[in-house]
């Protein structure tokens, strides 16, 4: 439901096609979304947790339910992210807890197209730290990227945990935690042909943004992750915008209150010329997640706390990265997307939470379902 929005009228047509479909669906026997992926044929996949179990929902593009299955394996996992794969399987990761144990390992389902287990549900372990993964992606040689954090025993600084794999399991590229000075979360990653990058937080102190690139041999390229200080954030999310040149999205904190953080930089993380650029501030906006659009900006979800409500929130952007408009929606005093992906039709989906329930929608160019 559809509670406020604003708009800029001269960046956006007024109406869509009329045979564009847009639906949106809540379903109190599930816990709210976590990941969710764009297929191949335009349907959405989504996952996120239920007392303890793993799910994996799919719709069509007209948001007809395709699958609907839950995965039980330790009866305490948490899924995270979702991806299909090139071959046109699952995987979901997340994290789960060693059986009589309070340690922390990652969790990792491979699926069939109809949610037959190919591989797993399992806990990926290393060491005696406790490890969660966060985000997965498919690099260009088929193997599977993971990232997420690890907490060694005894310890309270997270560093950076990654994995590479082949979609079997079978091939072990590497596995292991990169051991820095501080404390630092992955949050998001993209591959290039010759590594990746990671984004995330650094805390020493105050939050800040890290940027750090690696080789495919997951080796930390110029000895340190790159540290952004112009005020106070972190990065939550980065996009490909063009051939070696990213959009990255986060929180700026350094007001009191949450505002939008955006940073265009190189593969080397420099920053391009007028960035960082920051709005928002006036009430609490946390960034989960984005994705490019048609027009060349952003499709921004997440939250807005204000007084004591939170809503779900969507905000677009201009090609400049200026806010072009935003909507808000919400019935329950803790509702909020937790991802967002750029429809081919030109809308958007989202899913999230809605209460403590799912919460999943497809959407028109202006972020409305009607």
């Amino acid at each position: 439901m559809i509670l406020s929005s604003s708009c800029d009228l001269e960046e956006i047509p007024d109406e869509l096609p009329a045979a564009t479909p847009t639906y949106e669906a809540v379903d109190a026997a599930y816990g709210g979304a976590t990941g969710l992926a764009l297929l191949a044929n335009s349907g959405l996949l989504l996952t996120g947790s239920t007392d303890g179990e793993v799910y994996l929902r799919r719709m069509d593009a007209e948001g007809t339910v395709t699958l609907d299955r839950s995965y039980p394996y330790s009866g305490r996992d948490a899924a995270r992210d979702v991806l299909e794969l090139a071959d046109g399987t699952y995987v979901v990761v997340g994290t789960t807890y060693n059986a009589g144990s309070r340690d922390k390992d990652g969790f990792f389902l491979r699926t069939r197209a109809d949610g037959e287990p190919l591989v797993g549900p399992i806990g990926l372990q290393l060491d005696n730290s406790d490890e969660s993964l966060d985000k997965v992606t498919e690099l260009s040689d088929g193997s599977l990227l993971m990232i997420g954090s690890a907490l060694a025993e005894g310890s309270d600084q997270k560093d950076i945990y990654l994995l590479r794999y082949s979609p079997n399991l079978l091939i072990n590229h590497f596995h292991k935690v990169v051991p820095l000075p501080e404390n630092e979360t992955a949050w998001d990653v993209v591959g290039l042909d010759d590594g990746f990058i990671v984004v995330g937080a650094i805390y020493d102190g105050t939050l800040i943004g890290l940027f750090a690139r690696f080789d495919l041999d997951g080796n930390l390229l110029d000895g340190q992750p790159r540290r952004f200080t112009e005020g106070e954030g972190y990065f939550t999310h980065i996009n490909k915008v063009a051939d070696r040149k990213f959009i990255i999205t986060g929180v700026g904190t350094d007001t009191g209150d949450f505002d939008v953080l955006l940073l265009q930089t190189d593969d080397q993380g420099v920053a391009a010329s007028g960035f960082p650029k920051r709005f928002g501030g006036e009430e609490g906006e946390f960034i989960a997640s984005a994705d490019v659009t048609a027009d060349g900006g952003l499709i921004l979800a997440g939250a807005l706390f204000s007084n004591s409500t939170i809503d779900a929130l969507l905000i677009k952007t201009t090609a400049s990265f200026g806010e072009a408009w935003r909507v808000t929606s919400g019935v329950n005093s803790h509702d909020g997307f937790a991802q967002v992906v750029t429809m081919p039709d030109g809308g958007y989906g989202v899913c999230g939470d809605r209460g403590e329930s799912l919460y999943y929608a497809k959407t028109n160019h202006l972020g409305r379902v009607e």
